[in-house]
């Protein structure tokens, strides 16, 4: 798996996620690892968050 996070407007690297290389993220940002988990995502005046240390297991 190989994913680019880019700025839309200026195609900019964000972050570059891979399994099989070293990843690549800019400063000021954060790459986490939910594993096989489904993150926690919240709505706030419509700007979406992470929620930080939760996670849903599937089962």
């Amino acid at each position: 798996m190989n994913k680019c996070v880019i700025d839309e407007k200026t195609h900019e690297l964000i972050a570059y996620i891979s399994d099989e290389h070293e990843n690549i993220i800019k400063d000021g940002y954060e790459i986490i690892n939910f594993g096989n988990n489904e993150p926690i995502f919240v709505d706030i005046d419509g700007v979406v968050y992470v929620k930080r240390d939760s996670f849903e297991i599937k089962l």
